[in-house]
């Protein structure tokens, strides 16, 4: 058998014995780090949408208004309500992103997950927001992300991992 080339059965089975071993030892890692990602997507998604209708807003020299439905857990811009849910779901946020996810302040303290009157971030057609306000996002595990707006329009994503500041 000179001259052939190739792994013996053993050799594959041992190598596959490896990374079955390394697969193992690492998926308690992935499973806890996931309402941490999940979270961390949702309000990116938000503040991107966010500053998207701010500059809708600009551009199209008129007023815009991003809804917050607290209830349903997802939010209305030009009537299209994100993410993306029909009147039936409960947790819009979760049943998109996974469990876990809503607005809520999570282990930061109690109080409304929406500051903003009537749960509308109102933009004029120069991107200003007249009323100051923020947006809490939580997981399962209590981790808060916020979304603050600034008078001047500025939109600012923040993240609590508990501790005493916000990241």
């Amino acid at each position: 058998m000179r001259g052939k080339k190739g792994f013996t059965l053993i050799e594959l089975m041992v190598v596959i014995g490896i990374i079955g071993i390394i697969a193992a030892a690492s998926a308690p890692n992935i499973v806890r780090a996931l309402p941490k990602y999940r979270l961390q997507r949702a309000a990116r998604d938000l503040t991107s949408r966010i500053r998207l209708a701010r500059s809708l807003a600009i551009k199209t020299k008129s007023g815009v208004t991003v809804q917050i439905d607290p209830v349903r857990h997802r939010y209305r811009i030009n009537n299209k309500w994100y993410p993306p849910s029909d009147d039936e779901t409960a947790n819009a946020l979760a049943a998109y992103y996974g469990s876990g996810i809503s607005f809520g302040r999570g282990d930061y303290g109690s109080g409304d997950p929406v500051t903003f009157p009537k749960d509308r971030i109102r933009f004029n057609n120069k991107g200003i927001c007249p009323s100051l306000g923020t947006v809490y996002l939580c997981n399962s595990n209590g981790s808060v992300n916020k979304v603050a707006i600034s008078r001047a329009g500025r939109i600012h994503l923040t993240k609590w991992f508990g501790g005493r500041k916000w990241e």
